[in-house]
């Protein structure tokens, strides 16, 4: 090993894996050997830190990268002290509202003006006569079809999109933006 060369210490059993800052848990690596060192835990153990460990020491993602990603994993899931909690439910908090602003709060504990729900009932009432036969109006003539035919390219007719994207092996979504959207099938 050359004078020049920068060393790191590793941590042979990683601090996130229970590991100790006592030396003899402690050995003196080049940043190569660092790297590929925590490339073989990753191999082993499959933890996150040791992948972004060993990445970061090869130059194969950025410093930024690395901390949002540590940042972004590091509280979500199991890690997250709420991970299947809901403070609502957990308190028992109940909606309440004042008709403009809506908020959380122990029952009984509502400031004045505040009732229970997410709007105020007959706050802005029906619908006036007038804007019903509007509405009326808007919708003649149409017909409330949810299947709809759709046309392969290759001339195939499905009978819904349901059917046309389980043929393709994707999701209705998928198909949609796939297919559709850039108008390689034709709905009929």
């Amino acid at each position: 090993m050359s004078s020049k060369s920068i060393y790191h210490k590793h941590h042979i059993l990683p601090k996130h894996m229970g590991g100790t800052d006592d030396p003899s848990n402690l050995i003196r690596l080049t940043i190569e050997e660092h790297a590929a060192a925590h490339r073989k835990l990753y191999e082993e153990h499959g933890m996150i830190q040791d992948k972004l460990a060993w990445k970061g020491l090869s130059g194969m993602i950025e410093k930024q990268e690395l901390i949002r990603i540590l940042m972004s994993s590091s509280n979500s899931g199991p890690n997250n002290p709420m991970y299947g909690r809901s403070a609502i439910k957990e308190k028992n908090l109940k909606w309440y509202t004042n008709g403009s602003q809506t908020i959380y709060c122990a029952e009984g504990s509502q400031p004045d003006g505040y009732v229970r729900g997410r709007t105020i009932k007959n706050k802005r009432g029906p619908h006036p006569k007038e804007h019903r036969k509007k509405i009326s109006n808007a919708n003649k003539g149409h017909k409330h079809n949810p299947t709809r035919k759709l046309k392969s390219p290759d001339g195939t007719v499905f009978m819904s999109i349901k059917e046309a994207a389980q043929y393709c092996n994707l999701t209705v979504s998928q198909f949609r933006h796939r297919n559709v959207k850039n108008g390689l099938w034709v709905i009929l």
